[in-house]
């Protein structure tokens, strides 16, 4: 099924005829055609706006990305608005803290914001970006396109501080020629500032995001938020914790964005500033008790919950490749798949520092296979691999290889899920289901032409198989056996989704452009 528009059907154009005798008729009939052309016009723009807010409700899909270059500070009633190259941020000044920000999972045109401006006698927040001008309308929680900027309207100034001492965080320093100097000496200016009702003077970065200088006790205080790097391949839930991983941003920085659900506060480790993290392309993300374990293209990292500290395992170490893949752990220790090859990294408890790559004789370690998704039941070690899928028991034995009965599943497998006892496979043939009671097997196949790759990663959960693509996400519904598949014109920041995580009623995507939760189990969505 295709993806709907955001803002539902296209306005179509109405034929009207008249018939012409006098300038003076003319000019009244032109009047007329122009009302009825105008309130049709508005008509249909209204009932487009109820045709999507009938599928999607405001909240229905989230976005995270890069917020940390800020272009613009606007404020109304109620928040402190920054404008930014990934959004607009919208902090509560009442609740002190951060609500939802402003995307084109939203119905913003562009991301990158140039110019705020906030317009007190309509209530109405103007965005001025690179794909043209925007409009918010808090009655409709709608953003509307076109319309000329009010540049008169704009709050914040990009002229130089008269400050001169500020007490900063730790690291940083503030220089009152305009810019804060960071760790290792690098220099983050101010862009934008503006001073509200409250003695509160609100700035905007480029490079640390927006910030927040108190004028009483002349505290400058750093308010990150979203992610560091917003290409997103890998999400892991860990207790109250969220980690991102991904690849290097436009600026060339690359980073780990961990998110605290509890405080509400995010945090980055930056490549290759700390010991331990000499690169941070992260491919896939586990959590245990004590660690963290991030697969990465230059190796296997550790990071220790307790010392706060990374550790790096690569090719030296005993891994099979330096790219690694896939991870999945188990009560035998951590599986971690590469592009050529898997490992098995035996644990010893209570030893964080005693780890074994001897877990596999080398024979058994399909040294010149890529590894694509490794899963684990009850009973068995799964790995998805070019040549198909293979299971070795979970206490230990050979490796077999897997075939489904009647040829259902052959070639590249590219990724593996599991719920209860069912085992989902994926491959560009289609997605099937395994059920090892009765030896059962069901290929769904996705309706129109799959991507060369397929199905990048699965989810599941007691009702729906989700599916991330490059052509977007794909929801099966395991009773009815319908796809429904969604795309940024729902409410991803991209097409390509990459990483998938299960909250609930939530679904976690990640993309190049950022993260995006979406809201799949709402009962007043409609799907046609």
């Amino acid at each position: 099924m295709a993806a709907a528009t955001r803002y539902g059907r296209k306005p179509v154009d109405f034929p009207v005829c008249f018939s012409y005798r006098s300038k003076k008729g003319n000019l009244t009939l032109k009047l007329v055609r122009d009302v009825i052309l105008s309130a049709l016009i508005l008509l249909f723009l209204w009932s487009g706006i109820v045709f999507a807010r009938g599928r999607y409700r405001p909240g229905d899909w989230v976005s995270y990305t890069n917020f940390r270059y800020v272009t613009s500070v606007a404020y109304d009633h109620k928040y402190i608005y920054f404008g930014t190259t990934g959004g607009i941020l919208r902090y509560d000044r009442f609740r002190e803290t951060w609500n939802t920000p402003f995307t084109t999972s939203d119905g913003m045109i562009d991301n990158w914001v140039r110019r705020l401006a906030y317009d007190p006698a309509k209530d109405e927040l103007w965005a001025d970006t690179y794909s043209g001008t925007a409009m918010y309308q808090p009655t409709f929680e709608e953003w509307y396109g076109g319309g000329v900027f009010p540049a008169g309207l704009v709050q914040s100034d990009k002229g130089k501080l008269s400050l001169t001492d500020l007490f900063v965080e730790f690291g940083y320093t503030y220089v009152s020629e305009g810019y804060i100097l960071g760790p290792h000496l690098r220099r983050f200016d101010l862009t934008a500032h503006l001073e509200d009702n409250w003695q509160n003077l609100w700035i905007g970065t480029w490079g640390l995001g927006p910030g927040l200088i108190k004028l009483r006790s002349y505290d400058l205080i750093l308010k990150r938020f979203g992610l560091f790097t917003r290409d997103v391949e890998a999400i892991c839930f860990d207790g109250d914790d969220i980690w991102f991983g991904g690849g290097i941003d436009e600026d060339g920085r690359q980073g780990i964005t961990r998110y605290d659900t509890r405080l509400e506060e995010w945090s980055y480790y930056e490549a290759p500033y700390l010991s331990g993290l000499p690169g941070a392309e992260v491919t896939a993300i586990v959590a245990d008790e004590d660690f963290v374990w991030f697969g990465t293209r230059q190796g296997l990292i550790r990071y220790d919950k307790d010392r706060d500290s990374f550790t790096r395992f690569s090719t030296f170490s005993g891994l099979e490749n330096d790219l690694v893949s896939c991870l999945e752990t188990t009560r035998d220790g951590l599986w971690v798949g590469t592009i050529s090859g898997v490992n098995l990294l035996e644990l010893k408890k209570g030893k964080p520092d005693s780890l074994s790559f001897r877990g596999l004789p080398k024979g058994k370690r399909f040294s010149n296979l890529h590894i694509y998704d490794i899963e684990r039941d009850s009973g068995f070690v799964w790995i998805a691999t070019e040549l198909g899928v293979f299971r070795r028991l979970n206490v230990g034995g050979e490796w077999q290889s897997f075939i489904i009965p009647e040829g259902k599943l052959g070639g590249v497998v590219t990724a593996i899920g599991r719920w209860g006892e069912e085992i989902w496979f994926a491959s560009p043939r289609g997605i099937l289901l395994f059920e090892p009671e009765g030896m059962k097997s069901t290929l769904y196949i996705p309706p129109g032409t799959m991507p060369e790759r397929g199905v990048i990663k699965l989810a599941v959960n007691r009702e729906r198989v989700f599916a991330a693509t490059s052509i977007g996400l794909y929801e099966l519904d395991k009773k009815s056996g319908v796809f429904i598949r969604f795309s940024s014109q729902d409410g991803l920041l991209d097409d390509r989704v990459q990483a998938l995580a299960l909250e609930g009623d939530y679904i976690w995507c990640g993309t190049p452009k950022g993260v995006t939760k979406f809201y799949w189990n709402n009962p007043s969505r409609l799907d046609y």
